[in-house]
């Protein structure tokens, strides 16, 4: 085996131009597809990253909205507690000023009986005292002696209340 120089140059020759060929053919749209992909990757890397940081905005916005929700409906719940306690107190308040109006009213009721029954009372006694008088002395009285008796008594009486 001898090695010719001709030979030898040759196969070099032709591993290069080989060499050259898959770098063209080969290398180049492997590393464009390679560049592509990457550019991929990388692209929904930060496309992924940019989701997340609008997730967690809009997260950090829906608990603000939560909170302020909840700060609302406390308020609400607190207001209806306080009408409620208003509309109560004002329910008593009527209440207590009806059954003051009532009792008032029993009361006034109650003097006016009074008042009739002490006058009926009154023309009673003075009745009885005049036929006690009559008896006493003995002798009649005309209706008109009788009427001047009794208003003498009732006036006699009244007085003395």
């Amino acid at each position: 085996m001898e090695l010719d120089f001709f030979s030898f140059a040759y196969a070099i020759v032709n591993f290069i131009v080989l060499v050259v060929v898959m770098y063209f053919v080969m290398y180049k749209p492997l590393a464009k597809t390679m560049k592509k992909r990457q550019d991929t990757i990388k692209g929904n890397i930060e496309s992924a990253e940019a989701l997340k940081a609008e997730a967690e905005a809009i997260k950090a916005e829906i608990s603000a909205e939560l909170a302020k929700s909840r700060e609302t409906a406390q308020e609400i719940i607190a207001r209806a507690e306080k009408s409620a306690e208003a509309q109560k107190n004002e329910f008593i308040a009527e209440a207590k000023a009806e059954a003051q109006k009532i009792k008032d009213k029993a009361q006034a009721e109650i003097q006016d009986e009074k008042e009739k029954v002490l006058g009926e009372i009154r023309n009673e006694a003075a009745t009885l005292a005049l036929l006690a008088a009559s008896k006493l002395i003995d002798r009649s009285l005309t209706d008109a002696d009788h009427k001047q008796l009794v208003d003498k008594y009732i006036q006699e009486a009244g007085e003395l209340q």
